[in-house]
């Protein structure tokens, strides 16, 4: 539950802070309470759960390293949320002053701005203003759009079609299709950085831009084909008559053609591309127009997220659906990498689950590593394969013939089970590895622990007692 939500309590301008650590959350709170109702949450699936139910948050602040849900799990469920109030909510992720990893990972997943730790209050209190102006404007528009859509079948802005005229033209379509059997194409566009572009250009400039945008769809596009705004920045064509042999092809060239021709505002040529996710009918084999937005949109968000200006017709992560095998690569060039299979795997672990898949989190959670962990060999293999153990460890094998050093998962399990002396022999190794971790920690949140584990590096390395 979050810590202070009051769910009787009138909405207003809620920011909602997602953090493990309750001194940030409390300092953020600090900041911003004054003229906000400040939500907090102390991991991503509760702030998840509060975005599900309160359509008062305005915008999210999250941490990237957090329980049960992580920040880059909590930004890509945000962006392919199927309620729009919840996927376009302006995302400010916390991270570290020269983490730059994590920047980009965090941008790729959909997040909107970033807050440098130490937090500023003077740039945290613009930085959310700023991003509630946006999002309200960008609310009013599109309420002002939906009604005007309402009275008319172009949109008022562009002379394309509108939203409601799209949609009324691609349930005909799909039902033709249905009967038919005739295969179409629904593609989804969004201009790239359009937060940037809006900051540059402002009001009046986005709405030049997008007259300009909608003059190369119109130019590129077949007569047959319906090119429509649906949202601020967002385009929908449906192309019939089209398959999937055809599809990506046409949407290649819009993507081209957009690219190619800079925007000229004032005179300053200022370059402008899209992104393209779409769906074919014979290959999706959907039967619901809503389902068929909401797909192609996905795709849409996964070629925003891989960087822009391309053309997708796969989500992120669909690629990682199950663990086809599992390398055991061997420090000596001289014996050969092993390679085993999901089929023998599951063969030499018997009372493992059926499958063992690969979550789309894009990294096996902590049970699968530690399944991975206690694989044990059989005899033909561990005769081929002898790990070569860190300098100065001379690891001995656990029952069962395990002969690769242990995962920090499984050392703490057998610690826990048969205590300190049967993980002596690889201690030093584990440590040694455990130390980045430690610096990263001791760095960010400033601990002074430098010199600490300096000393335990030597220690290490010369192999000396502690």
């Amino acid at each position: 539950m979050p810590e202070n939500i009051d769910p009787g309590q009138s909405a207003g301008e809620r920011i909602l802070v997602a953090d493990d650590s309750l001194v940030i959350r409390k300092a953020i709170e600090k900041h911003l309470k004054a003229d906000f109702e400040v939500v907090l949450a102390d991991n991503g699936e509760t702030a998840w759960d509060i975005l599900t139910r309160d359509s008062a948050v305005k915008v999210l602040i999250t941490d990237i390293e957090m329980p049960r849900l992580d920040g880059y799990g909590l930004i890509c469920r945000v962006r392919a949320a199927a309620e729009d109030p919840v996927r376009s909510l302006p995302v400010i992720a916390i991270t570290g002053a020269e983490d730059e990893e994590t920047k980009m990972r965090a941008f790729a997943c959909g997040a909107t701005d970033f807050v440098i730790k130490p937090i500023d209050p003077i740039q945290l209190h613009a930085r959310v203003h700023a991003h509630v102006r946006f999002a309200d404007t960008s609310r009013r528009l599109a309420q002002t759009e939906a009604a005007l859509e309402d009275e008319s079948v172009a949109d008022p802005l562009t002379g394309l079609c509108s939203r409601r005229y799209f949609r009324q033209r691609a349930e005909q379509e799909l039902a033709h299709a249905v009967r038919h059997g005739r295969d179409f194409i629904i593609a989804r566009l969004d201009v790239d950085c359009m937060k940037q572009i809006y900051a540059r250009l402002g009001d009046d400039g986005v709405e030049e831009m997008l007259v300009w945008l909608a003059g190369i769809l119109r130019r590129v596009s077949r007569n047959e084909d319906t090119v429509a705004r649906i949202g601020g920045a967002e385009f929908a064509v449906l192309a019939v008559a089209t398959g999937a042999d055809r599809a990506e092809a046409a949407c290649g060239r819009i993507c081209s053609a957009v690219a190619a021709e800079p925007f000229v505002h004032q005179g300053e040529p200022i370059p402008v591309t899209v992104s393209i996710g779409y769906i074919t009918m014979d290959e999706d084999r959907l039967r619901s127009l809503d389902e068929m937005l909401v797909l192609a949109e996905r795709r849409l968000v996964h070629a925003r997220s891989e960087g822009g200006n391309r053309v997708s017709m796969t989500v992120r992560g669909a690629g990682l659906t199950s663990a086809e095998e599992l390398s055991l690569a061997s420090p000596d060039p001289a014996v050969p990498e092993i390679s085993v299979s999901a089929p023998e795997l599951e063969a030499l672990l018997p009372d493992a689950e059926p499958a063992l898949a690969v979550p789309q989190a894009m990294e096996p959670s902590g049970a699968l590593l530690a399944t991975l962990d206690s694989v044990v060999l059989p005899p033909s293999v561990t005769e081929e394969c002898s790990c070569v153990p860190e300098a100065g460890l001379t690891p001995s094998p656990l029952p069962g013939g395990i002969v690769d050093l242990l995962s920090v998962d499984r050392a703490l399990a057998v610690l826990r089970e048969e205590g300190p002396a049967r993980i002596e022999p690889w201690a030093d190794g584990l440590m040694l590895r455990v130390l980045p971790l430690l610096e990263h920690f001791g760095r960010r949140h400033g601990l002074g622990l430098e010199e600490v584990i300096a000393d335990i590096r030597a220690r290490l390395v010369a192999n000396e007692p502690e």
